[in-house]
């Protein structure tokens, strides 16, 4: 039952990535650089209930990734930084879901294979750092958005049983029962 306007446009996207990897015996870094660029998005006009086109949304930043194995451990970490603009501030949730304000995350973790017994067990945390912009507050937003850590542990057994590969897992997730709502989602407004 949506009003779309008559001049609405079509959304493009202008991807574009540029990165390095590199590996030398258990060891591989990686860096990467990302922009994507979306023309015309899709938009909603809350007063006359209407599907728009909005501003341009830009999303910006940077991968790094390290991960060592060596016989049956591995360990890995992966940084993020990411801005996304969207027209002349940042991306807000109320930008009828075209992006939110991520900053800077990381996770790290590993894992350890008992090949005697095909059981590997592992542990993995992600951690959000506190984010702070003038556009949160000016738009009824928490600011700052608190950061947080959450941390996953799992042990899983493989086997082959009939010609048919087969896991049982266990696992854990928010370990710690941490208070959060992910960086990739909506942030809390008064509305939220």
């Amino acid at each position: 039952n949506y009003t779309y306007a008559k001049d609405l446009n079509p959304t493009f996207a202008h991807n574009a990535k540029v990165g390095l990897d590199y590996t030398i015996g258990g060891l591989n870094l990686g860096a990467k650089l990302f922009y994507i660029k979306v023309v015309d998005p899709v938009d909603y006009n809350f007063t006359t209930l209407t599907r728009i086109n909005g501003q341009d949304l830009v999303s910006k930043g940077v991968d790094l990734t390290a991960r060592y194995s060596v016989a049956n451990a591995s360990v890995f970490a992966a940084f993020t930084h990411a801005e996304i603009e969207y027209g002349n501030r940042i991306a807000l949730s109320g930008d009828y879901n075209n992006g939110v304000p991520v900053g800077d995350t990381l996770s790290v973790g590993g894992s350890y294979l008992f090949s005697d017994y095909n059981i590997e067990v592992g542990a993995n945390a992600d951690i959000a750092f506190q984010y702070s912009n003038d556009d949160l507050a000016k738009n009824g937003y928490n600011n700052p958005i608190m950061g947080y850590q959450v941390v996953d542990v799992f042990a899983q057994w493989k086997t082959q049983l009939a010609k048919t590969d087969l896991t049982l897992r266990a696992e854990v997730n928010n370990l710690f029962d941490e208070e959060y709502y992910s960086r990739g989602s909506y942030n809390a407004t008064s509305r939220i």
